[in-house]
């Protein structure tokens, strides 16, 4: 990871068996590649995904060593995304 992300992520609260809500790419007028995570009360950045994507499925999984999303397919605003 690179030294930005990791600063990024530094401030980023990591919850237990807190509910939190992560909000990975969409369409709000274009297509975009951001994430962001709503934790009590706050939104906080989260790194970008390496390219824009709508209509995607995202799958989220809870290990001992930590918490893991996983984007799937979807629409980049020009073609179907595959990977």
């Amino acid at each position: 990871m690179s030294g930005a992300k990791k600063s990024v992520l530094r401030d980023v609260p990591r919850p237990g068996n807190e509910k939190s809500l992560v909000v990975v790419g969409g369409y709000i007028g274009r297509t975009v590649n951001s994430c962001e995570m709503f934790f009590e009360g706050k939104w906080f950045p989260l790194p970008a995904m390496n390219i824009k994507r709508r209509q995607h499925s995202v799958v989220a999984v809870s290990r001992p060593d930590g918490h893991r999303l996983f984007v799937f397919g979807g629409y980049d605003g020009g073609e179907a995304t595959n990977y």
